[in-house]
């Protein structure tokens, strides 16, 4: 066997125990990405997050789910809107998920019904992102 034989057979054998080797995040014992959605009724709002008041996902413990830059957010109309833009009380259908070491995000909110005198004022003016300490 030649140099250029042997260096290609060691290249190839190195290929394939780098797809054999386990994948960072998928070790066993590593918590998984949660991902729900469920209806929801959002009863306040900040510059980074949203309140819910009552919720239908099993695996939330919390009330509040931060806002990431541009979630899916529409309105009853099925208008596409922003968290600024978004009313409340509302009855909305949620998606969230929640990966290790994160506050759960929200994915999409369809907004079902508003409530009586539904307000695009925020409730919460300070951020609703717990930081760490």
């Amino acid at each position: 066997m030649n140099a250029f034989n042997r260096a290609w057979f060691v290249f190839l054998a190195l290929c394939l125990l780098g797809l054999c080797s386990p994948v960072p995040g998928f070790a066993a014992g590593q918590e998984e990405v949660i991902s729900e959605q469920a209806r929801a009724v959002i009863q306040g709002k900040g510059p980074d997050g949203i309140v819910m008041s009552v919720h239908g996902f099993k695996q939330l413990a919390g009330n509040t789910l931060v806002v990431p830059y541009n979630p899916m957010m529409y309105d009853e109309t099925g208008k596409a809107i922003a968290l600024k833009d978004l009313k409340i009380p509302c009855d909305a259908i949620v998606s969230y998920k929640k990966t290790p070491n994160e506050e759960p995000k929200l994915v999409r909110l369809d907004v079902k019904s508003y409530g009586n005198n539904a307000s695009e004022h925020f409730t919460h003016h300070e951020s609703l992102i717990r930081k760490p300490e």
